[in-house]
């Protein structure tokens, strides 16, 4: 599975080939043949794209997503690279920590709104803006400047990154 370079190679039968069982999370096509724990974790992860779906999954699993652990919100948090979510956190009836996941999905998209406008951008520059970042981390210089004159192009291109105008920015 990985490729050993030359002056590694007497180094190889030191080396353990340890079996890998991998799963892709994306695919999983139900989430409820899984435990609370798991089964936010895999679907915070498989919906963080999509932000009507993510919503909708939420929304569905409100009960759960009402008082996450802080593990599992820590495991969210890495897996998703979103680090608001556990300036959340709140007392549960046991008096153990958890995360209303619902409540800050909600304030951390009042704070981009919020956000947005100390900036002086409306939502459609800090869109474009967004699609500029990517377009330049990509290198795809002579695309930026179709979308700046095409405006069915740069929509498509705004499908292709998953940026829509109420995309949560966490």
């Amino acid at each position: 599975m990985m490729e050993i370079p030359d002056e590694l190679k007497s180094y190889q039968p030191m080396m353990m080939n340890y079996k890998l069982n991998l799963l892709e999370v994306a695919k999983i096509r139900d989430l409820d043949t899984y435990g609370d724990d798991l089964k936010m974790v895999f679907g915070f992860v498989k919906y963080q794209r999509d932000k009507k779906a993510l919503e909708k999954f939420v929304e569905k699993n409100r009960a759960i997503f009402s008082k996450v652990p802080m593990e599992t919100c820590k495991a969210i948090e890495v897996l998703t690279n979103t680090k608001e979510i556990s300036k959340h956190i709140e007392q549960n009836e046991d008096g153990r920590e958890a995360v209303n996941v619902c409540v800050a999905l909600e304030e951390m998209r009042e704070d981009s709104k919020a956000e947005g406008r100390t900036e002086g951008r409306t939502e459609g520059e800090a869109l474009f803006a967004s699609l500029t970042e990517k377009l330049v981390g990509d290198n795809r210089m002579e695309d930026l400047m179709t979308a700046t004159k095409d405006k069915e192009f740069r929509s498509k291109l705004y499908e292709e990154y998953n940026l829509t105008k109420d995309v949560p920015r966490f």
